[in-house]
């Protein structure tokens, strides 16, 4: 039922969506992979000559997650109006400071799509390390869940024979 919801109805998928994104590690993985994504795309339109507009909207079209989309298309709304590309980033509220930061370097210098190569680098690193330590934390949850199944095997060998030795007597 929750499958059918989120495929047919937009306010399920938003709430879901903005949901997924306030879990702990889940939702951090989530951000940086769509940010990652979408600097990615927008960087590589605007390398190929892309209008600035229509770079934006296709890019934000590749973001899967409709909470981070409903955020990025103020961006083309901010930048019809007529603000700065990086004001415009900020306002969206889904970039952290230092790539805002790097946005504004790369647009008072003319270097834009090498700026932009740098963010997506960066979300990448970010992405990258923290699935690294994700792995690294589940490892010892693992042991000990197989030491569980073990002992419960054990148990299941262990105790009949008990009971028969303590009916013997």
């Amino acid at each position: 039922a929750f499958s059918w919801l989120y495929t047919h109805k937009a306010s399920v998928r938003l709430t879901a969506d903005r949901l997924l994104l306030r879990l702990y590690v889940v939702g951090t993985v989530t951000r940086y992979a769509m940010m990652g994504r979408f600097v990615y795309i927008f960087s590589v339109l605007l390398d190929a000559g892309v209008p600035l507009i229509l770079a934006l909207e296709t890019a934000i079209h590749i973001v899967d997650n409709t909470w981070i989309r409903h955020h990025l298309e103020t961006i083309t709304h901010s930048i019809t109006s007529g603000q700065p590309l990086y004001k415009a980033f900020q306002e969206s509220g889904q970039f952290e400071p230092i790539a805002i930061q790097m946005l504004k370097t790369g647009e008072d210098a003319g270097s834009m799509p090498e700026m932009l190569t740098r963010i997506d680098k960066y979300y990448t690193d970010r992405y990258d390390h923290i699935v690294a330590n994700v792995s690294t934390l589940i490892e010892p949850l693992l042991i000990l869940a197989l030491a569980g199944f073990v002992m419960i095997l054990a148990l299941g060998i262990f105790l009949p024979m008990w009971d028969m030795v303590y009916l013997a007597d």
